[in-house]
């Protein structure tokens, strides 16, 4: 049976929201972890507690985000590959849990596309380092997420499937390359191949990369590390709501981060049918792995 707070749970998610609210411009980057999970913050608040307003005011943040991201991909001046792959995957699974509709996200996607081939080739063609690991699994997680939203017989499906096997052959093979101590690199590798091992196009890499990982990493008690965070969640949350408006002239994006992090996990014990399938990567894909490995 879920555990749930015993913390005033729903005041404290709707102090987290003002704050954000208020915040929003401290956060600077367009990552996962960056702007991304903050929209899908608001996007979940505004659909658990049925406040519009905040909708509203996610889907005009996620307009400002892809108007400066679009700009830079005509101007060729994107300087994160992976970055940009974060927020293409964000888009449809935004679209995917019905937050919003768009006719433009194929458009939006195909020029995504383009720079996420180039890097991929030139990640396959380059001595690799395992210092591109974390970025090769972003590049994974959007296309793999692609071949899902791309029919069978569309116009960039056959590219789509040939650079989705690369990403993910390179990544099997490099697993030996993620130094054993570095295990929370490895839980997200697990992590993603759990997650698509589905797709009959990477299954058989997958499978592989499952074996790999268990041979390196004990097994983990998945309940366990649920009631640990649930455990955290009580002891961290009283005294960080608490002191949110004492910092209102926070600015540093990672306390941000933090914040947005801890509202959405507030949410999710706080409605008992979750859908975890963004925050599972949110938590994965956080910005201590965002380091050399």
């Amino acid at each position: 049976m879920k555990k749930k707070l015993n913390i005033d749970n729903e005041g404290y998610i709707h102090s987290v929201a003002h704050f954000l609210l208020m915040n929003s411009e401290a956060t600077r980057d367009s990552s996962l972890d960056g702007n991304m999970s903050l929209i899908y913050f608001f996007f979940k608040y505004s659909k658990v507690f049925q406040k519009e307003d905040y909708a509203v005011f996610g889907f005009e943040h996620l307009e400002a985000v892809l108007i400066q991201t679009l700009s830079k991909i005509d101007e060729n001046k994107y300087d994160s590959y992976s970055g940009l792959a974060e927020i293409g995957w964000s888009l449809m699974k935004f679209v995917e849990e019905g937050y919003f509709e768009t006719d433009d996200l194929e458009e939006i996607l195909s020029m995504i596309d383009k720079i996420v081939f180039s890097e991929v080739e030139m990640l396959s063609r380059t001595n690799f380092e395992p210092i591109y690991l974390p970025q090769l699994l972003f590049l994974g997680l959007y296309l793999e997420e692609r071949t899902n939203l791309s029919a069978s017989s569309g116009e960039h499906y056959s590219e789509i499937k040939e650079y989705v096997l690369i990403c993910f052959f390179e990544l099997e093979i490099n697993l030996k390359n993620i130094p054993i101590e570095n295990k929370e690199l490895l839980k997200l590798c697990k992590l993603l191949y759990n997650n698509v091992s589905t797709n009959t196009i990477i299954s058989h890499f997958c499978i592989k990369g499952l074996k790999k990982i268990e041979e390196l990493l004990p097994s983990i008690n998945d309940e366990k590390v649920e009631y640990s965070l649930i455990a955290d969640l009580e002891k961290g949350a009283i005294e960080l709501i608490g002191n949110l408006y004492k910092r209102g002239d926070l600015t540093e994006s990672s306390d941000i981060k933090k914040i947005i992090s801890v509202g959405i996990k507030m949410i999710n014990f706080n409605e008992m049918n979750a859908n975890k399938s963004f925050e599972s990567y949110l938590e994965g894909f956080s910005h201590n792995l965002r380091i050399n490995v």
